[in-house]
């Protein structure tokens, strides 16, 4: 398959709901620009997982934080993940955080 292919099910799901969550939830407060851009790393983390099921892939912090934001509606996670995936994605307790966080282009 090409990239395309397993790309195009995780570019169309909704995550609108979650960037929202954290534009407004305390502690976060993420501008519309950050939560775009880290959603878009998310995808690609998504895709990552989906071509190398398995893999121990370490997202950054916020990358995590969008993730854990998506979890917390579990039904609705477990769909994406089906639509998306083809499969669950579980995200282990003892999770390794890589510490970069995304750079701006400015």
């Amino acid at each position: 398959m090409i990239f395309s292919e397993h790309f195009t099910p995780i570019a169309a799901l909704d995550l609108t709901p979650i960037k929202q969550k954290l534009m407004v939830q305390s502690g976060t407060a993420w501008s519309a620009e950050k939560a775009d851009a880290v959603e878009a790393e998310y995808r690609r983390f998504l895709y990552t997982m989906k071509i190398c099921p398995g893999a121990e892939a370490a997202p950054t912090a916020e990358v995590d934080r969008f993730w854990r934001v998506h979890i917390v509606e579990t039904k609705r996670y477990a769909q994406d993940c089906e639509r998306a995936l083809g499969f669950f994605l579980h995200r282990p307790a003892n999770l390794k955080i890589t510490p970069m966080a995304i750079q701006r282009s400015h």
